[in-house]
């Protein structure tokens, strides 16, 4: 039985939205929270099809995430449950682009091929470390992980400065950079240090 014990909107998120709001001057919010919510709305189809227990939802700056009850479901229904999410943004691409909301089928192929990069705040990194611990050892699946997520981030670092340096002003590259870097650092200065 799934049951959402916890909601969570944090007031980071809000700012976001605020600020997005703000900046957007070609009316892109209403098509990227519409991507967002067929996002999750394909992980949690997902997770209710495989019977596993939902716990909360939280919405903060770095957008919303569902937490469930990983150990209760097969390595396969959690990867199907990870993958739910890029796939249905795909597949609502593909159909907004047969009919010709190109904008709305834009933001939703972005937001879908975004999430299946293979670093670890993304889907894909999530799908990258469930397919490897159940073919090889943890720890070797932990190893895996972190060089393909370090090459990744490299990859993109190195396109930021070729977008940089070029002429080329079109690219999101250089805002997914942003995007993961600043991740990593809130995520390295909120851990909590212990004096010795």
């Amino acid at each position: 039985m799934n049951q959402l014990t916890r909601i969570t909107v944090g007031s980071s998120f809000l700012l976001m939205l605020a600020v997005f709001y703000y900046f957007d001057t070609g009316g892109w919010i209403i098509p990227a929270l519409t991507a967002v919510f067929v996002h999750e709305l394909g992980h949690l189809a997902a997770l209710i099809a495989a019977d596993c227990p939902i716990t909360r939802l939280d919405a903060t700056w770095a957008g919303l995430s569902l937490t469930y009850e990983s150990g209760r479901i097969t390595h396969v229904c959690e990867a199907a449950a990870v993958a739910a999410g890029p796939i249905a943004n795909l597949a609502a691409a593909g159909l907004l682009a047969a009919t010709r909301y190109n904008k709305w089928a834009w933001t939703n192929l972005l937001l879908g091929c975004f999430n299946l990069l293979p670093v670890r705040e993304m889907d894909g990194g999530r799908l990258l470390g469930i397919i490897s611990q159940s073919l090889m050892s943890r720890r070797a699946a932990g190893a895996v992980c972190a060089a393909v997520d370090h090459t990744v981030i490299c990859m993109l670092l190195t396109g930021s400065i070729f977008y940089i340096t070029g002429e080329n002003r079109g690219s999101t590259i250089p805002y997914i950079a942003a995007w993961l870097f600043f991740c990593r650092f809130i995520e390295k200065i909120s851990k909590p240090r212990y004096n010795k």
